[in-house]
């Protein structure tokens, strides 16, 4: 599998995240457990999907919240 670019993995976050947040409020203002659960585990999901491949592409170290243009270990350019 090819390695994402911190800016995808931003991006699928930022989606995972709008749709578990919307799924749970949904549920929850509708009383649905099934929409709820499916939106908390989206949220969970989330920060695992996160910590996994939030990683500089050249060295493999968790970027953290770093948000610089260069790794903050290896000092190679981000693909940003």
């Amino acid at each position: 599998m090819k390695k994402m670019s911190p800016k995808q993995v931003d991006l699928y976050c930022i989606l995972i995240l709008a749709v578990g947040a919307a799924l749970g409020a949904i549920g929850a203002f509708s009383e649905i457990k099934f929409l709820e659960i499916i939106g908390i585990t989206l949220l969970i999901g989330d920060i695992v999907f996160r910590v996994a491949c939030y990683r500089c592409p050249y060295c493999g170290r968790y970027l953290d919240r770093s948000r610089g243009e260069y790794c903050p270990y290896c000092g190679k350019e981000l693909n940003y």
